[in-house]
């Protein structure tokens, strides 16, 4: 619902890359569905396994099929990670032209996407280097978490830039 909330403001200042953040965060929002429907489903097909009962021999392929949903639909998933990037990328790529925000703080959401975007296309294609799994996947997110919670933060105390927000 935060695209859906600062679409208004948003689109004052670049309606299509307003309407395209839209549109991304509505993707991401069906990825993330799509993941989670999957993680539900496989839940449901272990049951006759757990309780002892006859396990079907479509059940296993089923369940490994919606398991690698989950992997790339997922929050560590690479299809998720690029949509969510492709969305902050457009979020403060306005905030930045348009002024809402401080410069810097908008700067950095952009070099924090793109960190983000570069960091999971290399750790997916096993070209980051030794240190991988987790660490390496924390390592490539904390920029962007950083943006998002000065940003809220900003938002909070200080909100739009009031002349960057006034009717045109």
């Amino acid at each position: 619902m935060i695209a859906a909330t600062l679409f208004p403001i948003l689109r004052r200042h670049a309606e299509s890359l307003a309407l395209a953040y839209l549109g991304v965060r509505v993707l991401e929002g069906a990825i993330l569905s799509l993941s989670y429907v999957a993680q539900l489903l496989r839940v449901h097909l272990s049951q006759p396994s757990v309780e002892g009962g006859r396990w079907d021999a479509v059940a296993d392929p089923l369940g490994d099929l919606l398991g690698s949903v989950d992997d790339w639909a997922g929050t560590t998933g690479l299809l998720y990670l690029v949509t969510f990037c492709l969305g902050s990328l457009v979020l403060f790529t306005v905030l930045y032209r348009a002024r809402l925000v401080p410069r810097p703080l908008a700067g950095w959401g952009l070099l924090a996407a793109v960190v983000l975007l570069v960091g999971t296309i290399l750790a997916t294609l096993d070209l980051a280097g030794p240190p991988a799994g987790a660490g390496l996947q924390l390592a490539f997110a904390a920029p962007i978490a950083t943006a998002e919670l000065l940003l809220a933060g900003w938002l909070v105390l200080r909100g739009f830039d009031a002349s960057a927000t006034a009717p045109q």
